[in-house]
């Protein structure tokens, strides 16, 4: 399974490449960032959990069997996104962000 994303898209697309049948197709479209995604990464020791980060501001936690996000970080600053992710090798739970920070100074 790999994650396809487009920065001129608001949509995640799960990818199935080894299935059964021989056909490379998408599994799953996840839906909820409002603008382009940057950036999607596993959740490390999971089979089912990853994460997201938007031009919408926000990171967004999901469940890869459903469609549904259980957890949204809003970057709270105007005019700044996020762009990069990289979970923790040492704690499953740790996750830090990159992010573009716009400054008129």
């Amino acid at each position: 399974m790999r994650f396809d994303q487009h920065q001129k898209n608001d949509r995640i697309k799960l990818w199935d490449v080894y299935n059964e049948t021989g056909f490379d197709g998408s599994t799953f479209t996840y839906k909820g960032h409002k603008d382009h995604v940057y950036s999607v990464r596993w959740q490390p020791g999971s089979l089912t959990n990853f994460a997201s980060a938007s031009k919408d501001s926000t990171i967004k936690l999901w469940d890869s069997r459903t469609n549904i996000t259980s957890l949204t970080i809003n970057s709270n600053f105007a005019d700044n996104y996020f762009t990069s992710l990289s979970w923790s090798n040492k704690n499953e739970h740790l996750l830090a962000a990159g992010f573009f920070f716009f400054s008129d100074f």
